[in-house]
């Protein structure tokens, strides 16, 4: 029930069924078409729209901490001045993150395609609830 921020295209691969991938990532909405820069873009214009009174916004998900810093780093320029991100390691095994949480206006969840657990990303969810925060949405890496 989360608004979908954006994607990033999958980095290519010889495989043995990259035409059955392929058919999967035109039914997800994933072009191969869409380069790095403009996902950025995408993304950085979906969040300003969706915190039009600004805000801190957490930066969280299932996925490598260094992961989480880059889309930080690329989408951070392109926000309003009134927008700041804040990045914050798993939550599910962070205690840190659990109090960034407690501090932000919002989270955005970023989450690795074939990688990110049903079960983690719940648990995340649950957490952002309990607290009384709101979800503006969810990045696809």
């Amino acid at each position: 029930g989360y608004y979908l921020l954006g994607t990033f295209p999958r980095r290519r691969k010889g495989k043995p069924l990259a035409g059955m991938d392929r058919f999967l990532e035109r039914k997800e909405g994933v072009s191969g078409k869409l380069n790095v820069e403009e996902a950025c873009r995408i993304v950085a214009m979906n969040i300003t729209n969706l915190a039009k009174d600004g805000g801190v916004f957490l930066v969280t998900g299932t996925v490598d901490t260094e992961k989480l810093q880059e889309l930080t780093r690329a989408i951070l320029p392109q926000l309003q001045e009134n927008v700041a991100l804040m990045v914050g390691e798993d939550m599910n095994v962070t205690a840190s993150t659990l109090e960034a949480l407690a501090e932000c206006d919002g989270v955005i969840l970023v989450e690795e395609r074939d990688r990110s657990l049903r079960a983690g990303v719940r648990k995340e969810c649950e957490s952002v609830e309990v607290l009384g925060k709101r979800v503006v949405g969810y990045v696809v890496v």
